[in-house]
């Protein structure tokens, strides 16, 4: 009995001991080494660094950069938690010496793409959003605006005089983006003044093509987009002159194109450049982007 008994938990304890080689084996890697981390071809600097390559690697240029960005980017953490609702399960993000902003991981190279069209062509619409890590996971991270309500939550009628010319510039970046999610709580209004927010369900985001909004990225552009639509109507003199002035500036278009393509691939970069200098170029020759009534424009 007795030989039976140790044998028995001999025979236990080789099991135990096998589970447990096992599992730090697939913790430590064969060898006793703790696996390599995943550093990018030719990097050869420190963890710390390594950290931060990504974040640099998308860095605005000097030319639109805003200040907030260095904000969003440097500042250490100090508290993470959830926002409740929205699909794409955001983190409200408290940063050193009172910087907030909400971090996405889903989608979130299209979220910093729309910032930087915003910047490029000067409309002010979308908070400073930058690539961090929070959490140790890469993401985008956008300023977050206090105190502003959700633009669905205003009658828009009463408000509109006060904002229009900010309603007009959010369903020209909606358009250029082939944004078809630009609902009631993916915009903010303070101030009368319009922040555009939730921009990842855009730029040819899961190759939709077949709803009302979401057009052939490449071929044709939906003037469904936006919240507010204003097919065929005069844009304020202001807003056509800066549309135009990005028309001219070959050398930006060229950086942007460069920078959507580290975001978005090329292929996408380059469609969506073109409908910015299709759309910038109806503005410049009619001072406005459709007719009344229109759908769909075919990109040329």
């Amino acid at each position: 009995m007795r030989f039976f008994e140790h044998t028995l938990f001999s025979g236990l304890k080789m099991i135990l001991l096998e589970e447990m080689t096992f599992r730090w084996l697939e913790k430590f890697g064969v060898g006793g080494k703790e696996p390599e981390k995943n550093v990018p071809a030719g990097f050869a600097g420190s963890e710390k660094e390594l950290e931060h390559s990504e974040e640099k690697r998308y860095a605005s240029p000097p030319e639109i950069k805003s200040p907030d960005e260095e904000i969003l980017i440097s500042r250490r953490e100090t508290k993470v938690k959830s926002l409740e609702g929205g699909t794409t399960h955001p983190l409200f993000v408290e940063l050193k010496d009172d910087g907030k902003g909400v971090f996405k991981e889903a989608a979130w190279e299209r979220e910093r793409a729309v910032y930087l069209i915003d910047r490029f062509l000067g409309l002010e619409l979308v908070p400073p959003t930058v690539v961090r890590q929070v959490n140790g996971i890469l993401g985008s991270l956008q300023r977050f605006i206090p105190d502003a309500t959700l633009g669905g939550n205003k009658d828009m009628e009463t408000h509109l005089a006060a904002c229009k010319t900010d309603m007009i510039k959010l369903w020209l970046l909606d358009i250029i983006i082939d944004n078809g999610d630009r609902n009631y709580a993916n915009f903010l209004i303070k101030n009368s003044k319009v922040y555009a927010i939730d921009n990842g369900y855009s730029l040819n985001y899961g190759n939709k093509k077949d709803s009302l909004c979401y057009a052939d990225f490449e071929k044709r552009i939906s003037l469904y987009c936006g919240y507010k639509r204003f097919p065929g109507e005069n844009l304020p003199v202001k807003l056509a002159g800066q549309m135009k002035k990005f028309l001219e500036n070959t050398a930006g278009q060229k950086i942007l194109q460069e920078l959507l393509a580290e975001l978005i691939g090329e292929d996408n970069a380059r469609a969506c450049l073109k409908r910015i200098v299709f759309v910038t170029k109806m503005i410049a020759e009619k001072g406005a982007v459709g007719s009344a009534g229109e759908d769909y424009l075919a990109i040329d």
